[in-house]
């Protein structure tokens, strides 16, 4: 039998190193946007008029705990005026079963900055998706010259159960300039902090990523996280705070099937002070 104890679903509350991507997550960890010469806009704003995603993963875990899996369907749409609108539904499998749903509008207020909001909600779970989840973020292209996209995000999620949370994230992507053949590398840095209610603890997590991108052919990355996941676990009557540590790897690689359709694929292993997850996602993209 599967460990479904109460603190193994809240360590999935505090990072998505131990969640499943949601509201847009999983195209976050996508290789990047082809770069300026090749899309003739910055990177850090769509360079094109929409988007639709299907992504699929699985992930296995030791020491008893229970395996996970998911699906999900991404899409964007951009018009002329600056506004996007986007929408992202999630079936998740893992303790528990429950689908997802997040639907959201952007608008690109200079060609430099453009403000997303997202709205979502779950279907009947305890712990392993939100009742209600808002996200809010900023997308903010420092120019070419400069290769700097930074992208603060606030995300709000509250459970059925009783538990809610505020994370706080940030990511700065370095487009470094293009070789002879093209080519070019990306950095990626990141991180966030969550708060947990009940819970006396502060979860964390930092990370780093390199890709090396051919645009409309293939790219290729490696990047790492460590963090720490905070929650708290009922024990009879009692709360008690609980810290998880982990580190972990996470290899990347995409194909251009064509210029409109990309295949893509995302390996991970994670080190827990409870147990290793091993597995990934792949799926594929459709620009249009």
């Amino acid at each position: 039998m599967k460990r479904s104890m109460k603190h193994v679903w809240r360590a999935a509350l505090v990072t998505g190193a131990f969640a499943f991507p949601n509201a847009a997550g999983a195209a976050d960890l996508l290789p990047p946007p082809p770069s300026p010469a090749e899309s003739g806009q910055h990177p850090g704003l769509p360079p094109v008029k929409g988007e639709v995603q299907v992504t699929g993963g699985v992930f296995g875990v030791d020491k008893g705990f229970s395996d996970r899996a998911f699906v999900s369907l991404q899409g964007s749409l951009y018009d002329d005026t600056g506004l996007g609108f986007h929408a992202d539904v999630t079936r998740s499998m893992r303790e528990e079963k429950a689908n997802f749903a997040a639907f959201g509008a952007s608008y690109a207020v200079t060609p430099k900055a453009r403000f997303k909001v997202m709205v979502g909600t779950s279907s009947k779970n305890n712990e392993i998706q939100p009742e209600l989840y808002l996200n809010g973020s900023l997308t903010y292209d420092f120019g070419p010259q400069a290769g700097i996209v930074v992208i603060p995000e606030i995300i709000y999620r509250s459970y059925r159960s009783g538990v809610d949370e505020v994370q706080g994230l940030l990511g700065i992507n370095k487009y470094f300039p293009a070789f002879q053949d093209g080519s070019y590398v990306v950095g990626s840095l990141n991180g966030s902090v969550n708060l947990v209610k009940p819970g006396d603890h502060i979860g964390w997590e930092a990370g780093a990523n390199i890709t090396h991108v051919r645009p409309y052919y293939m790219s290729y990355g490696i990047g790492g996280v460590v963090g720490s996941s905070a929650y708290d676990n009922t024990l009879g009557l009692a709360s008690i705070s609980v810290r998880n540590d982990y580190f972990g790897v996470r290899p990347s690689v995409s194909v251009f099937l064509s210029k409109d359709v990309e295949v893509f694929a995302r390996g991970e292993v994670l080190w827990t002070d409870f147990y290793t997850l091993a597995g990934g996602y792949a799926g594929v993209k459709y620009t249009f």
